[in-house]
């Protein structure tokens, strides 16, 4: 039995484009009479099964709701979507992205280690600029990791070192930090 080929074009909602392509890949063998062409029912009811099911909601963000929910561009959710290989299915001019993927990846991306600091926090409670934190961090050799794109900084010897050096710069007698560096002779 065949099939006229835009017709199964139209119940699947794809362009003849991709209808030729696919039938080409599969190696559907056609039959053409005229300006009309025929394909065997079977095969394409076998290989085109894929895009007649409709997409589940529940499964899958479209570009604009990852943007909503996680404050992304439009060009942000693609290259986030291609550098993390996260499954897409492309249908009738539209992307869907896994939920599970995309929700497993930038979950495990908010987590923070709890024995460790990020730059943004030490700024936050020392009031050091990122030069300084990493004077500290490279010159007293304190264990520093990535996670993601954050470099984090391990909390107990950061403060150990960070307290170390604010109490050998505090005078004695009145409290203030002692000055570090000395006038030139004139």
């Amino acid at each position: 039995m065949v099939v006229y080929g835009c017709l199964q074009a139209v119940t699947c909602q794809i362009q003849k484009k991709t209808l030729y392509r696919r039938c080409k890949l599969y190696n559907i063998p056609k039959v053409e009479e005229g300006n009309r062409v025929f394909y065997n029912r079977t095969l394409i009811d076998k290989y085109f099964a894929d895009l007649a099911e409709e997409i589940n909601p529940d499964c899958y963000y479209t570009p604009e709701q990852v943007m909503e929910k996680y404050g992304m561009s439009r060009n942000a959710v693609g290259t986030f979507a291609l550098q993390h290989n996260i499954p897409r299915i492309n249908r009738h001019h539209e992307v869907y992205y896994s939920r599970a993927h995309i929700d497993a990846i930038k979950e495990k991306q908010d987590k923070l280690n709890p024995d460790s600091y990020t730059y943004a926090e030490i700024t936050e409670k020392y009031g050091l600029s990122k030069i300084n934190i990493s004077y500290y961090v490279n010159k007293y050799d304190i264990t520093r990791f990535k996670q993601g794109s954050r470099t984090m900084v391990l909390r107990s010897e950061f403060d150990k070192v960070y307290i170390e050096h604010v109490m050998e710069h505090i005078h004695p007698r009145n409290g203030k930090r002692k000055a570090t560096c000395r006038k030139r002779p004139l």
